[in-house]
């Protein structure tokens, strides 16, 4: 198992444009790998006070950031749904603010709780 985390910089005027891109056509066209998929908006320590790990923006103008995270049977199943298309050499797409930046975390332990996951995608998501 591998959770891909990707650290997305956008426009502020630009969301709508992002969101479209990664619900519509950032699809994921075999899941057989791909064991769930979360594109979530940055919690601010204002709102969570617990918060003790930001996530630095490294945008130079200003920007609304946004993480993915992609749970995953293994590395080939990502890099052969998702990672192939990577191109790190090419611009930034229209909505970034700044170039999106990934890691990989390989779980060593874990914990399965009572609680589901989502038994469905998001609304509008393909």
């Amino acid at each position: 198992m591998v959770i891909v985390v990707i650290k997305w910089s956008i426009q502020p005027d630009r969301i709508g444009d992002f969101r479209e891109f990664w619900a519509q056509e950032a699809q994921v066209q075999d899941r057989l790998g791909l064991i769930a998929e979360f594109l979530s908006e940055v919690g601010s320590k204002e709102d969570y006070p617990y918060i003790t790990w930001t996530l630095d923006d490294q945008a130079a103008e200003p920007s609304q950031m946004y993480v993915n995270v992609g749970i995953w049977t293994d590395p080939d199943a990502f890099r052969d749904q998702i990672a192939r298309y990577f191109n790190d050499d090419g611009p930034i797409r229209d909505f970034e603010a700044a170039r999106r930046v990934r890691t990989v975390l390989m779980p060593k332990w874990w914990r399965i709780g009572d609680a589901s996951l989502p038994a469905a995608d998001s609304t509008g998501v393909l």
